[in-house]
């Protein structure tokens, strides 16, 4: 559960433990989140640390919400372009079939 680059003084580690349950699993693998909290821990207290997690709560959800944006943006953007290709491939396939039938026509008349 502790990052082993991180040392919690004992007077602190009982809130330490408290905090972690209050940090998503995706936050406590950055190292950086960690040592803010823990520096927040140190200043401020246990309720300063809990307000440094709660903003690094909110960044993560802007950075997903963010990313999921963009991904769908992304995923629309190859559908309009796979559409595109579909739309002209049947519009040549269109004129060929009607090249086949004036060349048809032609034939009949001769």
């Amino acid at each position: 559960m502790n990052n082993p680059a991180i040392e919690i003084p004992d007077a602190l580690r009982p809130a330490w433990n408290r905090l972690m349950y209050r940090i998503p699993v995706k936050l406590r693998q950055k190292h950086e989140v960690l040592e803010s909290v823990l520096l927040f821990l140190k200043l401020g207290g246990e309720r300063l640390a809990r307000q440094a997690i709660e903003a690094a709560k909110a960044s993560m959800t802007l950075e997903d919400t963010q990313l999921r944006r963009q991904q769908k943006a992304e995923a629309m953007q190859r559908a309009m372009e796979r559409l595109e290709a579909e739309i002209l491939e049947n519009e040549n396939q269109e004129e060929e079939e009607d090249t086949e039938e004036n060349d048809k026509g032609t034939d009949v008349l001769l």
